[in-house]
């Protein structure tokens, strides 16, 4: 199993939210057998644009 249940906490908007532990990566984003080192695909994913989300925040205090 590639993650280990850690429990659920509470965000502060009330809502519970699972999280777990990552033992190790798919194999489709490792490149190595363990599972512990990160492929050139797994860094694409992790720095492409989320949709749904404006490209730019502002920087406007609340």
């Amino acid at each position: 199993m590639a993650e280990k249940p850690r429990g659920a906490i509470e965000t502060m908007h009330g809502r519970r939210l699972e999280m777990f532990f990552l033992n190790r990566l798919k194999p489709e984003y490792s490149r190595d057998a363990d599972g512990r080192m990160p492929s050139d695909k797994f860094v694409a994913e992790c720095t492409r644009p989320v949709s749904g989300f404006p490209a730019k925040v502002n920087d406007a205090k609340v």
